[in-house]
């Protein structure tokens, strides 16, 4: 339940718009969102290096 909040943390919405979903659909938005996490810091790495 807590990723749900994280989620809607990142994306700057209501928790509500994940509370709704089963489960295993809210565990593929959280593995992406880190993916784009992810992907965003080392962009932001790279800016910053270069």
């Amino acid at each position: 339940m807590l990723d749900c909040y994280r989620l809607a943390n990142f994306y700057k919405i209501s928790p509500t718009t994940f509370l709704d979903m089963p489960l295993s659909e809210v565990r593929i938005h959280l593995e992406r969102t880190i993916e784009l996490s992810h992907q965003l810091r080392r962009e932001r790495a790279a800016q910053d290096d270069g």
